[in-house]
């Protein structure tokens, strides 16, 4: 469900922006996907970008392109998440081990890293933020994929 918005967070006659946890817009990041989150963070930065908007009129106004993320804490482990890795349909560690806990994967959907995952590891987290911002590849995005390549040599 949700107030349907455009990506610029206007709707309707263009003077009205539902914004917050009512919010349903197109993500540009994720090609247009209709997305919804709730969570505190992004209604903060989303409020801010729809009070711009109105401000600006319908012309001048932004797309909304903020990367969803959210940080928890569970057995003494940090765990963040970043992007929608639902829309996955592949996922790969970047770095670390799972039975070490500390470890990234990267999430891709035809090549292009759409969601990161990270425990206690929040430089990976960063770093693979970054990449799906930038619409890259999991390889692209993290220096200790993009050594580890074919071609390319630390020597």
């Amino acid at each position: 469900m949700g107030c349907r918005a455009r990506a610029r967070l206007l709707a309707g006659g263009e003077a009205v922006g539902p914004d917050r946890d009512i919010a349903r817009w197109p993500h540009r990041v994720f090609g247009d996907v209709l997305i919804r989150v709730e969570h505190w963070a992004n209604a903060n930065d989303q409020g801010a970008v729809a009070a711009r908007n109105l401000l600006a009129g319908p012309e001048n106004a932004e797309p909304f392109t903020d990367v969803p993320s959210f940080a928890t804490h569970v057995h003494g482990a940090r765990i963040q998440v970043a992007g929608l890795p639902h829309l996955a349909d592949e996922a790969r560690l970047v770095t670390g081990a799972l039975e070490d806990d500390r470890f990234a994967v990267g999430l891709s959907r035809a090549g292009v890293l759409v969601g990161a995952v990270a425990v206690n590891s929040p430089k990976d987290l960063i770093l693979l933020r970054r990449g799906i911002i930038s619409r890259s590849s999991a390889e692209a995005s993290h220096p200790c994929l993009s050594a580890a390549r074919p071609g390319n040599s630390s020597e």
